[in-house]
């Protein structure tokens, strides 16, 4: 029986990478023979004892490394084994087209180039961050980044047939292949939501995604066939399969993706596909790009995954504004509850010294002029002056009439 280690390094052990670690865990777990075989360590050197055991007694050591620290840990474990590493000039090129502005960075010829003698590149279409493995003896290092999208599909495609056809083991693809879908099927539990979508080319492929989901495929019923696109522009043409599919089904979400489109003349060129997620707010169009030489099917099985992540995305969102609203109601209505007490209590103030006035004067047969004589005098002799004033005038007027 292969027994098999894991080391992953430079990342935590935490929420951002609950999902790398699912997908590692369910993956490798019929060759984890002793708890902890899957450990995590911020560097190679915190790592050290535990490796020097696990190439001690383990068939296949792996190492997943933070993207930062992912060339460093490749010129380590190379030299570690006693193994020179070099440049893969072929990579090398395809990186440098794929990714230009990259290609001047220092670590960049090692990131995705560096493949230590004897070794196997493992990689994309891109050659960006291209890991590598070893086969020595019986035993297997294998080298590769903390990347959940681009890991998941180097393992599902190349390291899982790769550990198996060596050791005759049948290790599963699904997890790697399929981990967004997963993580969505985990978002939807508990929830009473339906993400409907149009029945189009794409729906076959989408459903195949889902297989290893059943409870996320039973969410996700097929409306009605969606209508040819004949002149509409594709991004249009997507909005309108996805609010069809959430008419028709009576459903909060609709959802659709299209084939891959040709963004210019050269039918070996760039493609793209367009996403559409509607709910019942807004309309929300995602673009995706095919890597630097990725083949179609390549590009339809990643959009999938798109297509999960998107959903998970909205739903995140709009559960965010729903939790959002009573929040700012609570807060608008304290608010009102303050400005009314602090009114009510004015008046109070406002009685109390009327109240307290009334019978300060009737007991003292007291009255405000007097008051106002004994402490604004000068408000009383300005009050008389206006008064006399206005009788005057009054009388010379009555005498003018007279005359």
């Amino acid at each position: 029986m292969m027994k098999a280690r894991i080391f992953v390094l430079g990342v935590q052990q935490d929420e951002k990478n609950k999902w790398f670690d699912f997908m590692l865990s369910n993956t490798f777990a019929p060759v984890f023979t002793e708890e902890g075989a899957l450990a995590y360590y911020d560097t190679v050197k915190d790592a050290i004892p535990s490796i020097g055991k696990a190439f001690a007694d383990s068939d296949t050591v792996m190492f997943f490394a933070g993207k930062e620290s992912f060339p460093q840990v490749k010129l380590v474990l190379s030299k570690a084994l006693g193994l020179q590493m070099k440049i893969d000039q072929s990579l090398l090129e395809t990186a440098s087209l794929a990714d230009p502005e990259g290609a001047g960075q220092e670590d960049f010829a090692v990131r995705s180039a560096g493949i230590p003698e004897g070794g196997v590149a493992f990689g994309l279409s891109d050659a960006l961050d291209t890991g590598f493995g070893v086969h020595k003896g019986r035993q297997t290092i294998v080298v590769l980044p903390v990347l959940l999208d681009r890991t998941g599909q180097v393992l599902a495609q190349q390291v899982i047939p790769f550990i198996n056809d060596l050791y005759g083991v049948t290790l599963p693809t699904f997890y790697a292949d399929c981990i967004f879908a997963f993580a969505l099927q985990e978002k939807l539990a508990g929830k009473e939501l339906t993400v409907a979508m149009c029945d189009t080319p794409t729906t076959a492929l989408f459903k195949q995604y889902l297989s290893h989901t059943p409870a996320l495929d039973r969410r996700m019923p097929v409306a009605v066939r969606g209508e040819k696109r004949e002149e509409t522009p594709p991004d249009e043409y997507v909005v309108n399969l996805s609010i069809t599919a959430a008419e028709f089904v009576g459903a909060p979400y609709g959802i659709a993706m299209t084939n891959a489109f040709y963004t210019g003349d050269d039918p070996q060129g760039e493609r793209v596909v367009y996403l559409s997620v509607t709910s019942e707010t807004e309309n929300t169009i995602r673009e995706v790009t095919s890597l630097y030489g990725e083949t179609t099917p390549d590009l339809m099985n990643r959009c999938c995954g798109e297509l999960c992540s998107l959903i998970g995305q909205i739903i995140d969102i709009d559960e965010g504004v729903l939790q959002k609203e009573p929040a700012e109601k609570e807060e608008k209505k304290r608010g009102k509850g303050k400005f009314i007490a602090l009114l009510l209590l004015l008046l109070a103030a406002i009685a109390a010294v009327c109240v307290y006035g009334y019978y300060f004067f009737s007991q003292h047969d007291y009255n405000v002029r007097d008051w106002l004589n004994s402490y604004f005098p000068s408000i009383v002799r300005q009050a008389d002056e206006t008064t006399d004033d206005d009788n005057g005038t009054t009388l010379t007027e009555a005498d003018s009439a007279q005359n």
